[in-house]
């Protein structure tokens, strides 16, 4: 029986021993990270204290105020635009133009058609017809692309033209 106690004894001895060297790993693992965590701890402060007059919050405060400006900004222009978009969409964007002669003899072509149309093809057509005693000008009214009165030759070309053009804004 003496022999089984000096066997615990020796037991306890080792045990107490391995026990004492897991502490000190613990501890110095602790430590190890410990420092690490000063070591981040005095970095974080650095960089939110800054080095120069101000520093990186204050810094990331005026970012923040400058963004929310240029996003008000750009609300703005979006609106701008929005408006723009629907102010052309009466906007006269085809245009049809011809030159004619009204008379036989005549070498310079004066009388002229004009049709401007928006983007549903209504709009006017204006002619001018010159003549050997001076100058008159009519005004049609064009709806869906066709007009409220009957058309020359000369007219129906002008509004061919604009319904042609597919240049829109």
């Amino acid at each position: 029986m003496e022999g089984f106690l000096d066997v615990i004894r020796t037991l306890q001895v080792v045990l107490l021993i391995i026990a004492i060297l897991g502490l000190v790993f613990l501890f110095s693992m602790i430590s190890q990270t410990n420092r690490k965590i000063n070591r981040m701890k005095r970095r974080y402060d650095l960089m939110l204290r800054g080095t120069e007059d101000i520093n990186l919050e204050e810094y990331l405060k005026v970012i923040g105020t400058t963004l929310q400006t240029h996003d008000d900004t750009i609300r703005a222009f979006e609106d701008a635009a929005s408006q723009q978009t629907r102010q052309l969409e009466n906007a006269m964007t085809k245009s049809g133009f011809i030159r004619y002669s009204v008379f036989d003899d005549e070498t310079a072509r004066r009388s002229w058609s004009y049709a401007l149309l928006d983007r549903h093809d209504s709009g006017v057509l204006i002619t001018t017809i010159f003549g050997r005693d001076g100058s008159t000008t009519f005004a049609k009214e064009i709806t869906n692309g066709v007009a409220d009165a009957p058309l020359s030759t000369e007219e129906e070309q002008a509004l061919r033209r604009a319904l042609e053009d597919r240049d829109e804004a």
